[in-house]
């Protein structure tokens, strides 16, 4: 018997994709939203010691010059008796477990093909973060790792310099002075283009010196506005008449267009940092945390004081394994006429204490001698997402991936594969680099801790992958968009045509279809109807 088959019908597709009902603007706005809203890290008591042991080894090293900061010959002195050299330094960072990647078993060298982790990829991106690639923390490492593109070559990015003219005096006065007249995100096209040719002759001349310590590089962008500095370098680019991307070639996105996008990713990236920062879970800021630990030397553990029991492990952690550090940290302090901190106007000291006893460590971060940098909470709030979102963009408009053919064959088709390559790899690198700079002042200053320098920067990127998604639904974009993100990452924005006529944008990650870019590390794959 002969069975015969409608191969019309058993070629129809099983299933129907529903597109929604929502609008598009209400769409748009969601995918911001989840875009920026707020990340909380699970960090525990032995992360939390190593980001304070950073932090106290970089404001020891806030006025050595830079080109030595990887010398570890290089000997600090801090007062006539006390002195050490940056090795020294190293090895008491290299002691704390969450900088040490044998310290524990599964993050040791594992068998080959063995991809077994009891730890989650967000923490082990983390510490990942800390090491080269023989898994180790260097001094090269120490001031770097934020980004995939800032572990090679100079520390500082070509393009820093040209944000020293966007600082404000001393005072803080004239912040904005060159940009309170910028038209607002909804101006048109014409009223963007006047606004950037009578401020092109200002971009031209943007050249600043070159940081030459921690100190200057935190100073550079500290009490910048994070706008303003973001325009500044889009201004800077579009006055050398730097050439964008295919896709969006012809459109004026030498100029308006492109500032008119940064003022938008600004706008958001403000918002979701002021929002991160109001979150009631937030971590104590690394000072107020060194002001706990202070006043926890010198005195036993309070019995049944949970508040302080993060703190109370956080300095048994650095009293077990850097002892010199925070000795260090101590004679920092008493050289610059802050000693130890007297127990006799807390509580009634007993003539037979000992000296240790009534005078605890001074465990506070290291002052500042500058008058230009002055620490309040609100600092450099929004600098690492501002920073992300507007890297991304330049990064995408004038540095975007091409395809070139490969040697290598795909699985199962035998056909040549495409090989990822950013547009301009220097270009794409160097504003890699500067993302990092930017945060990395406030990491010297000990207003954030490096993880949080880590999420910002991410957060940025997304809230970037949002507003690029747009120009690809509203054909902004003649082509698909592109770059490399901050982990080394190819992603790619396409159009995808939808049932009811409209585009909806597609985001690939190294090939694969994403549709959740607001979990950190653990992009959720798409589903597709077949």
């Amino acid at each position: 018997m002969t069975y015969l088959t409608d191969h019309a019908q058993h070629r129809r597709a099983c299933f129907r994709v529903i597109e929604g009902t929502c609008g598009e603007e209400a769409f748009r706005s969601a995918r911001r939203a989840r875009a920026a809203r707020p990340v909380h890290a699970d960090v525990g008591p032995s992360e939390l010691a190593a980001e304070m042991a950073v932090i106290y080894a970089l404001s020891l090293l806030r006025e050595v010059p830079l080109a030595e900061l990887e010398n570890p010959h290089f000997n600090l002195r801090i007062d006539a008796q006390t002195s050490f050299s940056l090795h020294e330094m190293l090895c008491e960072l290299r002691s704390l477990p969450w900088l040490d990647r044998h310290s524990i078993p599964y993050l040791a060298p594992r068998a080959e093909g063995s991809s077994t982790l009891t730890a989650g990829t967000e923490e082990i991106e983390r510490r990942a973060s800390r090491w080269n690639d023989d898994g180790q923390l260097t001094l090269r490492m120490l001031l770097r790792g934020m980004t995939h593109g800032d572990t090679r070559g100079p520390l500082l990015s070509q393009l820093l310099p040209g944000l020293a003219s966007s600082q404000p005096g001393t005072d803080g006065s004239g912040l904005d002075a060159a940009f309170e007249a910028m038209p607002s995100q909804s101006a048109s096209v014409l009223t963007w283009q006047n606004w950037l040719d009578a401020n092109r002759e200002q971009a031209k001349a943007l050249s600043g010196q070159a940081p030459e310590t921690l100190c200057d590089l935190a100073a550079l962008g500290h009490l910048a506005s994070p706008g303003r500095a973001a325009f500044a370098l889009a201004l800077s680019m579009a006055a050398k008449d730097m050439a964008p991307v295919s896709a969006l070639s012809g459109r004026g996105w030498a100029g308006a267009e492109l500032m008119a996008l940064i003022a938008e990713a600004v706008s958001l990236s403000t918002q979701a940092a002021r929002a991160q920062a109001a979150q009631a879970d937030r971590l104590r800021r690394p000072a107020v945390l060194a002001a706990r630990i202070s006043l926890m030397t010198g005195r036993e553990d309070p019995a049944g004081n949970a508040s302080e029991g993060v703190a109370r492990q956080v300095l048994e952690e650095l009293r077990r394994f850097a002892p010199r550090l925070l000795m260090w940290v101590h004679s920092r302090n008493g050289a610059d006429g802050s000693g130890a901190i007297s127990v006799a106007d807390e509580q009634d000291t007993d003539p037979r204490m000992s000296p240790a006893m009534r005078m605890r460590e001074n465990l506070m971060l290291p002052m500042t001698l500058r008058d230009d940098l002055p620490l309040h909470p609100s600092d450099a709030q929004a600098q690492g997402t501002v920073a992300g979102a507007c890297v991304t963009i330049l990064k995408a408009v004038y540095a975007g991936p091409f395809s070139g053919p490969s040697g290598h064959s795909r699985a199962g088709t035998g056909g040549p594969t495409n090989n990822m390559m950013p547009r301009r790899p220097g270009l794409s690198a160097d504003l890699d680099k500067l993302a990092s700079n930017v945060v990395l002042g406030r990491l010297v200053t000990g207003g954030y801790f490096h993880f949080e320098n880590l999420n910002a920067l991410r957060k940025g990127e997304r809230i970037a992958i949002a507003l690029l998604s747009e120009l690809v639904e509203t054909r902004e974009a003649q082509g698909d968009l592109g770059f490399f993100s901050f982990d080394g990452k190819c992603v790619r924005i396409s159009a995808r045509p939808q049932s009811n006529g409209a585009l909806r944008a597609e985001v690939l990650v190294d090939g694969c279809p994403v549709s959740d870019l607001s979990v950190p590390g653990n992009h959720r794959p798409t589903l597709r109807a077949v």
